[in-house]
Order: C-alpha cells, then sequence, then structure tokens
C-alpha cells in the first residue's frame, strides 16, 4: 500500500497521541485507589478489568468469586450476552459479604451480537441482557454497560455465518425484527436508536453507558454523524489503536473511552516472531520492577488511559494482570513509553526491531572494601574497565558482549574474582562482587569400585552427600566448606577414604580417592 506524505504525516499524528487518545479524559483514583476514567458525560469507569466473555460457564463461579472477594481491586467485567446468566450468579456469589449499606459498583460490559442488529431486535436483547444481569439479589450493584458486538456480519471472516446463524435463532427473535445481514449497512443504525432511547429512558435507568465493538473508522465516522448520543466507550483490538489513526484521532475527538482487548495474544504472546522487541519489553519491565511483559504493556496503555480487559485464563494471571499490580507500576518516561510503543507494534506486525549490538551488564559490589573491574582480552590482558573503583554497595554498568570475561580486585589483589558474561545480545546480566559462600570441591574415583560419598556432620552422623553412586572413572562435584570432612565406601564398605576440606572459601579442592 502506498502511503501519501499527508497520510504519513496523519498517521504520525494519531500515533503520538494515540495513547494519550482520551487526554482530555482525566484518569482518577477514588476510595479504592485504582485508576478510573472519566466519560465525556463526566462518570467514571474502571479502567482494568477481566474478561470471561469465552470463559466457560463450569468456570465463570470461580474466576469471578475470586476477583471480586481477593484485594486485586476488580470492579469491571466484560462478557456476552452467552455468559450473562452465570456471570450474575457469580457476582452474586462473590459479594455475599457485602451488606446493603456498603457502596460498591461492579461494572458489567455486555453486547448485543450482530444476529440481533436492528430497532426491534437490538431493544429484546437488550432487555433481556439486563433482565439477566439483574435477576440475583447483587443485581442492586451491578452497572451495565451496553455495547454493539459488532457492525454487521460479515461472511467474508472466515467464523462467522450470517444465514446459517439466522436459520438457527429462536423463532420470537426472528418475529422481532427483519434479518440484519439483508441491509448491512443500516441494520446497526437501527440498533443505536434502540439503544439511545433505552439508555435515556427515565423509567428504566438501568443502563450506565452505551458503545460499540470492532467499528472501523469508517462506521465509526458515520456513528458520530447520526448519533444524538456519542458513545461512552469503543472496544477494539489493540491493532486498530496501534494502526487505525483515522479511527482513534475520531476517538480522541469525541473523547469516547478506548477499551483494547487482544493484548496477550496480539502481544505479548508473539515474543517468537520479534524476539528483540519481546526482549526490549522484558528489560524496561526488569528495570520497573521488576515487572512481567503483560504487567509492563498493560500499564503501559492504562497509563495513557486505555482501558483494558484481559481475559481470565488463570487466577494467577488475575492477579498479575489486576489493577492492584498494574496501578503500582511507576509512571513511565516518555522515552520508556516510546520503546514500548516501538517494541509493541514490531509484535503486533511480526516485524521484529533491530538486535542491539551489546549486553547491558550491571555489576554490584557486595563487599565491605572497594574494588576495580578489568576486562580480560583475547590474549589474557587486563584492561582497565571502569576508570573509578566500585565502593561497597555500589554498582556499575558495563556494556559488553557474550562470552566477555571481567575480573574484580581490590586494592592489594588479595581478593580475586572472575565475572562471565553469559547473556545474549539484548539482554542483561547482573554480576554481584561477593564473598564466595563455599569451596569447589571435586572427587575423582580412580578406584576400580563404585563408591558412595557421605557428608559427616557436627555430631559424626554421615548423611549421603550425593544420591547417585559415583562410578569408577568419573568425577563428583560438591560445594563444601572449610573444615567439613567427607567419607567414601565402597558397597560392602571394606574400602572407606576419608576427605577432609581444607581450602578456604572461594577456593578449589581436588581428591583423588585412588590417592588417599
Amino acid at each position: 500500500l502506498l502511503v501519501t506524505m499527508a497520510g504519513r504525516r496523519l498517521i504520525a499524528a494519531a500515533v503520538a497521541c494515540c495513547l494519550c487518545l482520551v487526554g482530555q479524559l482525566a484518569s482518577a483514583l477514588l476510595d479504592d485507589d485504582y485508576p478510573k476514567v472519566r466519560r465525556h458525560d463526566g462518570a467514571l469507569l474502571p479502567l482494568i478489568g477481566i474478561g470471561v466473555g469465552n470463559l466457560p460457564a463450569e468456570r465463570m463461579n470461580e474466576v469471578v468469586t475470586y476477583a471480586l472477594a481477593s484485594d486485586m481491586g476488580y470492579r469491571l467485567i466484560d462478557t456476552g450476552a452467552s455468559n450473562e446468566v452465570a456471570l450474575a450468579e457469580a457476582i452474586d456469589n462473590g459479594l455475599e459479604s457485602v451488606t446493603e449499606d456498603e457502596t460498591v459498583s461492579i461494572h458489567v460490559i455486555t453486547k448485543v451480537w450482530y444476529t440481533h442488529l436492528g430497532y426491534e431486535r437490538t431493544k429484546m436483547a437488550v432487555r433481556e441482557s439486563l433482565a439477566n444481569l439483574k435477576a440475583f439479589q447483587s443485581g442492586q450493584y451491578v452497572r451495565v454497560h451496553i455495547l454493539l458486538h459488532w457492525p454487521r456480519c460479515n461472511d467474508e471472516i472466515s467464523w462467522m455465518d450470517c444465514e446459517g446463524e439466522e436459520e438457527r435463532l429462536p423463532q420470537h427473535v426472528k418475529d422481532a425484527g427483519p434479518p440484519p445481514h439483508l441491509d448491512p449497512e443500516n441494520a446497526w443504525k437501527g440498533s443505536w436508536k434502540a439503544m439511545e432511547e433505552l439508555y435515556a429512558d427515565d423509567e428504566l435507568r438501568q443502563i450506565e453507558s452505551i458503545g460499540v465493538s470492532n467499528f472501523g473508522h469508517e462506521d465509526f465516522k458515520a456513528l458520530i454523524e447520526e448519533c444524538e448520543i456519542v458513545p461512552h466507550i469503543i472496544q477494539g483490538n489493540v491493532w486498530s489503536l496501534m494502526f487505525d489513526p483515522w479511527l482513534v484521532n475520531m476517538v480522541r475527538e469525541n473523547k469516547v473511552i478506548f477499551q483494547a482487548y487482544n493484548v496477550m495474544n496480539g502481544i505479548v504472546k508473539r515474543g517468537d516472531v520479534a524476539p528483540n522487541a519481546y526482549q526490549l519489553l522484558r528489560n524496561i519491565g526488569e528495570d520497573l520492577g521488576p515487572f512481567t511483559v503483560a504487567q509492563t504493556v498493560l500499564a503501559w496503555l492504562v497509563q495513557q488511559d486505555v482501558s483494558v480487559i484481559p481475559r481470565a485464563s488463570s487466577l494467577s494471571h488475575q492477579d498479575d494482570n489486576s489493577p492492584y499490580w498494574l496501578s503500582s507500576v511507576p509512571t513511565l518516561s516518555d522515552e520508556e513509553k516510546e520503546e514500548i510503543e516501538r517494541a509493541v507494534k514490531a509484535l503486533l506486525k511480526g516485524e521484529d526491531v533491530e538486535a542491539p549490538d551489546s549486553v547491558l551488564a550491571t555489576v554490584t559490589n557486595s563487599l565491605d572494601i572497594a574494588i576495580t573491574i578489568f576486562f580480560v582480552d583475547e590474549e589474557g590482558e587486563e584492561v582497565l574497565a571502569h576508570e573509578e573503583p566500585v565502593e561497597p554497595g555500589d554498582s556499575i554498568q558495563l556494556n559488553t558482549h557474550p562470552g566477555h570475561v571481567f575480573v574484580a580486585y581490590n586494592d592489594d589483589r588479595s581478593f580475586e574474582m572472575v565475572l562471565e558474561v553469559d547473556a545474549e545480545y539484548g539482554q542483561r546480566q547482573h554480576l554481584e562482587v561477593a564473598e564466595p559462600e563455599s569451596v569447589a570441591a571435586t572427587f575423582l574415583n580412580s578406584l576400580k569400585e563404585v563408591i558412595n560419598v557421605f557428608w559427616v556432620d557436627e555430631e559424626g552422623e554421615e548423611v549421603l552427600a550425593h544420591e547417585e553412586p559415583v562410578e569408577a572413572g568419573n568425577t563428583l562435584e560438591l560445594n563444601a566448606h572449610p573444615g567439613h570432612l567427607f567419607v567414601a565406601y565402597n558397597h560392602d564398605k571394606s574400602i572407606r577414604k576419608e576427605i577432609q576440606i581444607n581450602a578456604e572459601y572461594g577456593e578449589a579442592q581436588h581428591f583423588d580417592l585412588g590417592e588417599l
């Protein structure tokens, strides 16, 4: 595709603001201290939630009750019409301990499926969703947000079956209104009019907000031009957020909240297609916390007032990606935001960023004396790697390469420690200079029999030092301490060899059992 210079400028401008697309929407921290964003009508929406639309019904109760009962801060749940009853029951179970005097709001986003597009079908679908989600005692705490799931059914999308799905609908749905796939350009417009009326119904007063999902920039433009009530939310693939600048500009200009899905599968789980970009995200996450790649990307979106609803694939991921943890990620610098954006685009497109040409090594001095770091070149010569000594407790960073070797000395060189870089390009490695905590003891079995090695403890008890016997001619390596005593036996204990460790910490000691 050819992009004109004007188009490039538009893309560049949109990219610059795509992650501040709701820059005029002030995110807020209320009583629960978790991020929220202000809608264009002044109400607040939690920015971080979980997606349960495709969750098997048998797992719904476990996932939702855990989310609500834990201290992770979840108050936003995204679902679809097929899961509404199971979700409502799970919310009811999760809020058992809440009294009517307490102020609790659980925001549920549900959707109208494309088979129910059109004025009458949508009115019927919305009323059914409200009844489903308000069916239990906890319904008083549920704030329902209704979206149009798709602007139309499209047979060019492999999993959509427009005529087949229409044929399989219950008769009462068919009777409610004409098949929407026969009028694909206008059916959703009737749906939006129905949703506007239901939202504005003073007697109903059960819909918190209305919006759309999976609308491209052309459909969204048509909606903005015709609507009486501007959508509060647009839910879309994170791809659209990054690569549809026309849509992003309209969303920003109309102060609509963008809620991103497919962050995990589209970005976080694609490290194999863009490993350098993935490593870049890992490095940033490590510097920030450390935080995982998922936490880093989700927090980056949230800090730009983009709502996120990762699927609740496991309870551990629920914890990791919760409001509690994502709000604990430090505020990103402009440079970090730019680097994350660069990596995210590379992962989405499968076009990797250029590999860094070095390893960033951090050397920490955990001794109580100053040390000096030298690089050991290919000829074994030691070259000063850092001009100033590294004081106790301090760290330095070195740009180096895989396989490079450094050595650390104190002033009189009575202390020496070799440091080897085994990280790959683009990765980071932490090298700690500390007092060795063991003696590297090597036992060579030069006997003609299999032997077992035991450690003799302070009370004289013999404790097996290695689970497997040492075959004849083989070597056993153990981390030991100065003064430790070992004993080696053959199978019937007719041979007994005592081994005393007399080396100091950080040294190595070799024993040939045949010579003892």
